[in-house]
């Protein structure tokens, strides 16, 4: 685990590494993991109350620990991701953040052995507040203003398809 806490310098957060790493190898979740996934849930959110914006590389570090928690914590439950929202509602007194990595998109890859698909995701890095809804999308991943980029540049995708085509 000591690569990964190197990994990780410009946070200062290597406590959240420490924190994370027994979670790296739940298989069958249990009560206990669970507890300690809510916990890493809370520190993210000391994290993200500590900074305006986090580094792409920062960004993406701290997202995936998070998410490896929440994945615990709704694999406990039986699929609901609800425990994990609201361990993030308590460590937040009700005013959750989020950091902007983006989208999701995709690209395909090809191997010797066949092909596969790497997902990545670009945002701002800002840190901004979180959904509070425990129900339906519950995580936040793209921040205000990324998102209205995001809607513009599809608008525009559209208006020159419908100009190249003729409508």
């Amino acid at each position: 685990m000591g690569d990964a806490v190197a990994q990780v310098p410009e946070t200062g957060q290597s406590d959240l590494w420490r924190l994370a790493a027994p979670l790296w190898s739940v298989d069958e979740p249990t009560e206990d993991d669970a507890i300690h996934a809510e916990a890493v849930i809370g520190r993210v959110q000391g994290i993200y109350r500590e900074r305006d914006a986090l580094a792409e590389n920062e960004a993406r570090s701290v997202v995936a620990i998070q998410e490896l928690a929440i994945r615990i914590v709704t694999r406990r439950m039986g699929g609901s991701s609800r425990r994990a929202k609201e361990a993030q509602l308590q460590a937040s007194h009700g005013e959750p953040l989020a950091v902007c990595v983006g989208t999701l998109t995709v690209d395909w890859v090809r191997f010797l052995d066949g092909s596969t698909v790497i997902g990545r995701r670009h945002g701002c890095g800002a840190v901004f507040p979180d959904t509070v809804r425990t129900s339906g999308q519950v995580w936040a991943t793209t921040c205000p203003e990324c998102r209205a980029k995001r809607s513009e540049r599809r608008r525009s995708a559209v208006r020159s398809t419908k100009r190249l085509l003729g409508g």
